[in-house]
């Protein structure tokens, strides 16, 4: 089953995917300066812009993954399976979280991930376009846990809330899955390389209606490189090098059942300082073939 995932923005500060950790935290105190004028005069005041008064206090961002057709088949409205053959179950998708948060403190941060999907040639195909709200996630987040000749280590903890039936806590009666989730980089000295490696450890927490056979935990990690090729483009690497999730009633570690591993290489574009996008090929190394090779991109847009 095609893996979505909160990836690295490439040309902005790195972030985790389901908060922005980024800026300074102030007060809302009053900025105005005051200044000798001449008598008959009104005083002039200055005043921070809205959005950088917002950033003081919280973030709004939108982060969005487009999954579409085989390169080999453009024209085909489904997305492909890792051995080539279309996957009738995956149609083209804006798989998309907005992420709310309150800052907490300098490099802290709370709130939601709201979560919904955009099937623009409908799900199933001919139905209409439609959107599928799924679980919203709570977030705690901390930037710089660990910072380290040049290493920084972000660290969040998330849990996700069973309220959609069309995700999958509901339907394998959980209560809830909570995730550690790490982000550590660094950039290489004297070139434009940054390197890093993302991963998280997620639990479910099971009812008494989960059934025998309902996931336990999952270990996901990913590396990749950015490497800056002007000031506003660089090419990216992605790889999902591991995605296992164990489920009951099976051995603790041999239970673990991998995803296949994809490749994704790419180039990211900073629109603006705010606003990015990066495409990229979708590939799979144990089957290099145009049919199982598709077209992915990825937008992250910060409104403060």
């Amino acid at each position: 089953m095609r893996r979505y995932r909160r990836i690295i923005s490439v040309g902005a500060t790195l972030q985790l995917a389901l908060g922005l950790l980024i800026t300074d935290h102030s007060s809302w105190a009053d900025t105005s300066t005051s200044v000798e004028v001449p008598q008959n005069t009104s005083t002039a005041t200055t005043q921070k812009p809205l959005l950088e008064r917002l950033s003081e206090v919280g973030t709004l961002s939108l982060y969005s993954v487009y999954a579409g057709s085989p390169i080999n088949n453009l024209g085909s409205s489904y997305q492909p399976s890792s051995d080539g053959t279309l996957d009738t179950s995956s149609p083209h998708v804006f798989d998309t979280t907005v992420t709310t948060g309150y800052r907490l403190s300098k490099y802290s941060f709370a709130g939601v991930v709201n979560h919904f999907k955009y099937f623009p040639i409908g799900n199933p195909v001919g139905a209409g376009d439609r959107i599928t709200f799924m679980d919203p996630v709570l977030y705690v987040s901390r930037s710089k846990l660990i910072e380290y000749q040049g290493l920084v280590v972000d660290g969040r903890l998330t849990s996700q809330l069973p309220l959609s039936s069309n995700d999958g806590l509901q339907a394998n009666g959980l209560a809830t899955a909570m995730s550690a989730v790490l982000n550590a980089h660094i950039d290489v000295p004297t070139t434009k390389l940054t390197m890093g490696l993302f991963g998280y450890l997620r639990g479910y927490i099971a009812t008494s209606t989960s059934p025998a056979n309902a996931p336990t935990y999952k270990v996901y990690l990913a590396p990749y490189a950015n490497y800056q090729l002007t000031k506003r483009v660089a090419a990216t690497l992605w790889i999902d090098l591991l995605s296992a999730t164990r489920k009951a009633g099976t051995g603790l570690i041999s239970g673990l059942k991998a995803g296949t591993v994809d490749i994704e290489p790419g180039l990211n574009f900073d629109i603006t300082d705010n606003i990015s996008i990066n495409p990229v090929l979708n590939l799979y190394p144990g089957n290099l073939t145009l049919a199982s090779t598709s077209i992915m991109a990825f937008l992250t847009a910060k409104a403060f």
